[in-house]
Parts: C-alpha cells; structure tokens; sequence
C-alpha cells in the first residue's frame, strides 16, 4: 500500500501548454479549453497508475468530493478566476508575465532546464523517479498495545525536540501528557495516538545519526495504519498535527514528493480552520498559527523546485496568526534522563528559562517566515530590454540588496553569520539553523546578481557596468557553497531543497563561467567549489532517487568543466 501517492483524481497534471502558462488547467480531453480556444497543441504526461487498495481508494474518492464542492464554491464567487490562477512563487502576476522566457534558477524552471542543455520536462522525470520508490511496509500484527519503555521514548522524544521542533514547533503546550497517556494505553487507535508514533518515528530517525534507508523504523508502520481515523475524521487539530508530522517525516526521509501529499492535506484542513472564526474558540489559536506557517514552509520549499498540485495556502497568510509562544509545546528538563515531567510542571508555562528557550525556536521560526516571504516577491533584477532581450536592473538589484540586508539586521544574535567578509566563514560550529539561513541569504544575493550574468552570457559583452555585478554573482555562490556544504549534513528537514540549490547554482556557475567574456573573473578559482558541490551529492545521493540523478549530471559537467582547464 502507498497512501503518500494520493493525488486529486480530476486533473493531476496540467497539459504543456498551461505549465509553460503556469496556470490552471481544466484537465479537458482531448485538449484543454485554452488549447482549443487558441489551436494549440494540447499533450498531457503519462497519468500515474490508479488507486487500488481501499485506503487510497477511499482517500482518491475524498479528493474527488472536494474537487467538486471546491469547483462549486468557485464557481459561485465572483472572481475567482483569477484567484485560482494564482501560483506560487510568482503571485505578482505582472512582474512574472514581464520576465516569462527568463530562466529562473530551479529544476522545474523549463527555460533554464534548456538553457542549460537538459530536456525541459526534466522536473517531471524527478516527480516520477521519486513516486516510484518503495511505500513504507505496513506492520503485519496489530498496533494495539505496542510497548516501548518510558525510557526510550523519552529519548526519541529528545531526538524530536532537537531536530525537528526548532525548525517546525506544530505541538501543543500539554503533547507531553498526550504522550505519555499513548504509551501507557499501548497507542489505542486515535490521533492523539498516531500523533505519539509519529514523533517516535521521527525521533528514531536521528538515532546514532543513523541515515534513514539505513534504519528501520518500527513506528512508521502503526502510524500509517492510523490514518484512516485522520483522513476520515471531522478535521480536528489533532488530526492536522498528524498530516503535518507525516510530511515532516518524508522530508527528513528526503521524500519530497510523498512530503508534499501529506502537507497539502493539512493545509486544505488549516485553510478550513483559518476561514471559520469560531474555530478558533474551540481549539487553541496559537498552534493553529504555528501549523498553518509550518504548512507554508514545508510546502513553499518543495514548490520551489517541483512542479506539483499547490494548495493556496499563502492566500490565507494576511488572516494566519502569527507564530507565538504561548500554547506551544516546551522542553521543561532534559528528556534523556527519562523521567517523566508532571501536569503540573508541564502547565507552568511562565518560567523564565522555558520561555527563552521557546523563543529561541521560535524566533528562527520568525526569521524563516520573514525569509519565504521575501521570495515570494520578485526577487529577479531584471527587466526586458528594448531588443526584447533581459537585461539587468541595478535599481531593482539594490533594492532587494537593502531588503535582505534589513532582514539580515533583525536576526537574533545566535543566528547572526556574517563575518567582516561576504563569505561564511563563522559558520563552523554554529547552529543548523543558523547554517540553513546562512545558506538561503547568500542563495538569494547568488539570484540577484544572475541576470547581470546571463545579460553577459547572451550577448558576449561584459562592460563597466556589469563588471562588478558579475563578479558579485560568483562570489555569493562560492559562499553559498560553503554554507550549503555545512548545512546539508545538520538541517535533515531540508535537505532534498538544499541539494537541489546546489545543483541549480553550481550548474549556472558551470555554464557560464566558460563564456570568454566571464572567464577572466573566475579562472580555476571556482573548482574547489565545484568540488565541493559534488562531494555534497556523493554523500547523500543513496537517500534519493532523484538526487542520485542530479549528482551525476552535476558530476559530468565539472568533467566537462575541467577539459577546459587542463
């Protein structure tokens, strides 16, 4: 059984010509509405194979339920049209339609996919590589009264708060209690219970620093066996918190397509919740909050380089509730020495120490969100030239220069990593999280500067005024280098995302550091990053598929990179 593989049955993937529109498409056969309006060309790629057991039958008819009430619902307010066309990452619809042709950086991107000699429709090839990887084997005996000792599940409950609640802190302020109530009880089927085995299961995969294909997990298995009581149920919270741990598991499992199945699902629950106001005097506000932007982050990373279903979540964003601590679940001891905290230490949510430590967490929590939200801007200094050509915006350039520099200004000082150079030297021994925001800062200064390299790559020229610029461009990717290098093996949430950054980036480096024009501003300096970026996919690529397949393609072009050198 694969329930991860639950996709909306009515129109799973958009005909070619409403992907290069990136927009909606009716899913209509033999052609789409568009194409038939406008003769064009309507091709559709192989549908995945059909729901056959009863669980993704029953959640296959679910989605075709909410297809209809959903098509409905739109149908029956006023532009929402326009509304559903919407997509993430280029929401501002005018900036985007002025630069279609440019060739954004990331895999699902078709005119950078072809601008760097690889077929256009190479995203979907990733989609199905990793949709063809084996389920999670379900447990042959029941999951009622699975035992584990106090002692260890303590232990993997500090796994959890360790690797995974920093980065998406989604449990409430008495989980704890939850907890211990599932084990004592031998997990009763329940999503307090599914809730408990996730953490566990997540927790099992930081054991020893044990890789996950490397690990077996005895707690995946009653989970998922749970999930018909998540999927069926009336949509509680609890029931959400589940959906968001299964997608927080994938992730760490570096399965992004199976991760993003589950965090659409939560999201579509938590727009729900955000849209009823009296929901919100039923359950707890402040972890709806803390779920709905985990959802966003979970969802917006793997949307930036796979072209799958987005759910809309950001169009909810001006009513989410800002992230807080109060309500959320903290470390009260140190949960290695197995001892079990009381209700009454758990409820003392007013010592000082506790709340440090909470808003330490969440105040990365903060910074990510304030992050997402700068990319989901144009964050491309470019404009179309009167030739209609790209060529490179300084204005626009220094504008989102001084953006990320006043977002940089904000962070707290344990997540600060800039030394007196524009490099990341001072990361070594400092947090992951600091060392994933390191990373994404100098990934979006890498994106600013890339049309002033393309602009020289297209037209051969590299006058006075793109000099600099150019040579900012490959300065910002030696330093993202470094920071992807050191935060690939410490941020497991991200890994698949960062591993396709360093693919995108190296790849752009690799191709246009070669045009003649360019190749005075680098020289042999780039092939210890080039070597780097390798090495990061010989370390990582046995924990995926398809990032297996972009390691070796990264690897062909440094050898190619390298003949010119030698």
């Amino acid at each position: 059984m694969s329930p991860p593989n639950i996709r909306r049955g009515r129109n799973p993937e958009a005909c070619s010509a409403c992907r290069e529109r990136r927009t909606k498409c009716d899913g209509q056969r033999p052609k789409c509405s568009f194409c038939q309006e406008r003769a064009k060309e309507c091709r559709y790629p192989e549908r995945l194979e059909t729901p056959t057991t009863p669980l993704e039958q029953e959640l296959s008819r679910i989605w075709d339920r909410i297809d209809r009430i959903s098509t409905a619902v739109e149908a029956s307010v006023p532009g929402q049209d326009e509304l559903r066309m919407s997509r993430f990452p280029e929401d501002n619809r005018d900036a985007f339609d002025m630069l279609r042709g440019f060739p954004f950086m990331t895999v699902q991107d078709e005119e950078f996919m072809a601008f760097l000699g690889i077929d256009r429709t190479f995203s979907c090839h990733l989609v199905q590589v990793e949709r063809s990887r084996d389920a999670v084997p379900l447990p042959t005996s029941p999951t009622s009264g699975l035992i584990i000792s106090h002692e260890h599940a303590f232990h993997l409950l500090n796994n959890f708060a360790e690797h995974v609640h920093a980065w998406y802190p989604v449990l409430h302020g008495h989980f704890t209690v939850e907890f211990v109530h599932a084990i004592a009880n031998g997990f009763p089927t329940s999503p307090e219970s599914c809730l408990a085995l996730l953490v566990l299961a997540i927790g099992r995969l930081f054991a020893d620093g044990a890789s996950p294909p490397q690990l077996e997990n005895p707690y995946i298995g009653p989970a998922m066996q749970m999930l018909h009581c998540i999927v069926s149920g009336d949509g509680h919270l609890r029931a959400t918190q589940c959906l968001l741990l299964f997608s927080i598991y994938f992730i760490c499992c570096v399965e992004p397509c199976r991760a993003h199945d589950f965090v659409s699902m939560a999201s579509y629950h938590l727009q729900d919740m955000l849209s009823i106001d009296c929901y919100w005097e039923k359950e707890q506000p402040n972890i709806i909050g803390n779920c709905y932007w985990a959802a966003v982050l979970v969802e917006s990373e793997i949307l930036v380089q796979l072209d799958l279903e987005n759910s809309g979540s950001w169009r909810l964003s001006p009513i989410g509730l800002m992230p807080v601590s109060c309500g959320t679940w903290v470390v009260p001891l140190d949960l290695t020495t197995a001892q079990s905290p009381s209700s009454t230490v758990l409820a003392n949510d007013g010592n000082g120490a506790w709340d440090e430590l909470v808003l330490a967490d969440l105040s990365y929590f903060v910074a990510e969100i304030a992050m997402r939200k700068m990319l989901r801007g144009c964050t491309l200094s470019a404009r179309k030239g009167p030739g209609g050509g790209f060529e490179y915006a300084p204005v626009i350039a220094a504008e989102l220069e001084r953006q990320l520099e006043e977002w940089y200004s904000f962070l707290p000082r344990q997540f600060q990593f800039l030394g007196k150079a524009l490099d990341a030297s001072s990361l070594r021994g400092r947090s992951p999280q600091a060392q994933f925001l390191s990373a994404q800062y100098f990934a979006f200064r890498t994106s600013v500067y890339w049309p002033a390299v393309y602009q020289a790559f297209s037209t051969g020229k590299l006058d006075y005024a793109l000099l600099s610029q150019c040579r900012r461009f490959f300065e910002t990717y030696s330093a993202f280098i470094e920071s992807a290098a050191c935060a690939v093996y410490t941020c497991r949430p991200n890994l698949w995302t960062l591993c396709a950054s360093v693919f995108t980036l190296s790849m752009a480096a690799i191709v246009t550091s070669r045009t003649p024009c360019l190749d005075s501003l680098v020289s042999s300096a780039l092939l210890p990053c080039f070597q780097t970026a390798v090495r990061v996919f010989e370390n990582v690529r046995h924990l995926s598929p398809s990032l297996a397949e972009l390691g070796l393609i990264l690897e062909g072009r440094v050898s190619w990179w390298l003949s010119f050198i030698r």
